[in-house]
């Protein structure tokens, strides 16, 4: 017996089949609920003790939406996860009508029986586990790109030519700079000694001489922008606070997946 599941967010759709290929009963909803798996489970021993069959599932790996059913239904029974593309291109070869969920799920079935397409091995959790970091690292570094980007811009608006002094703004001794003196005129007020005593104390001494003087020279020539003044350099402080917290999260994240290639 040929069990075909339809992933959704909420509700599943789900066709039984038999090894001639006929439907067995009518399309059956399943929700991700106890009660409905449990109609559903015993629908299952039910028609395998009518049909003397044992059972097989297969389900579409549907975004995140099928975890947590492949993770109940793989205690009782042996099942078999599809990527989409297969069950697009083994229906779309097999029947002549147009793509639902009672199709995809009949196809799904259909796919069981015929042994039709290599099945991708979800059974390995700790692949997943290891994935699912991978991918939200990811998307934190894309975050964190995006946040540098803006804060180049508001830096440039704020004090122009900064970045021909530190070409890396992102540096230790660059930020420090910045939480403390971010503008032209802070700069200037600061002046070259206590500039340069602030850059030994962030880089433990180690500093060219000469970027103290650098920087100072382009704090007194640079034309730093009138408009939107309080609003950039506002936000170029949060976006600084935002880096710094989206680095240490990175650090966490990478913190749980060294230890999968260790393995």
């Amino acid at each position: 017996m040929n069990i075909g599941i339809d992933i959704a967010k909420n509700v599943h759709e789900v066709c039984f089949v038999d090894e001639n290929g006929k439907q067995i009963g009518n399309f059956m909803k399943l929700k991700n609920s106890r009660k409905s798996l449990d109609k559903f489970r015993n629908k299952i021993e039910s028609i395998s003790k009518e049909l003397n069959a044992k059972p097989r599932i297969g389900i579409e790996a549907t975004g995140i939406y099928w975890y947590s059913l492949y993770s109940e239904l793989s205690k009782y029974y042996e099942i078999q996860v599809y990527n989409p593309s297969q069950i697009s291109g083994f229906r779309s070869v097999n029947i002549r009508v147009s793509h639902n969920d009672k199709i995809d799920s009949r196809t799904i079935a259909n796919m069981l029986r015929f042994g039709e397409a290599p099945k991708t091995d979800y059974s390995d959790k700790q692949i997943l586990e290891m994935r699912e970091y991978c991918r939200f690292h990811f998307k934190l570094i894309t975050i964190k790109t995006n946040l540098k980007k803006r804060f180049r811009r508001n830096l440039h608006l704020i004090f122009p030519g900064y970045d021909m002094v530190f070409k890396n703004v992102f540096t230790k001794t660059s930020r420090g700079i910045l939480v403390q003196s971010p503008t032209p005129d802070d700069i200037l007020d600061m002046g070259t000694e206590k500039l340069r005593d602030l850059m030994k104390d962030l880089n433990r001494n180690h500093i060219n001489p000469d970027k103290a003087n650098e920087l100072m020279e382009k704090a007194r020539d640079t034309i730093p922008s009138e408009i939107i003044k309080e609003s950039a350099l506002f936000e170029l402080q949060m976006l600084l606070y935002l880096i710094e917290t989206l680095e240490k999260q990175i650090e966490e994240v990478e913190s749980k997946i060294l230890p999968y290639f260790e393995r």
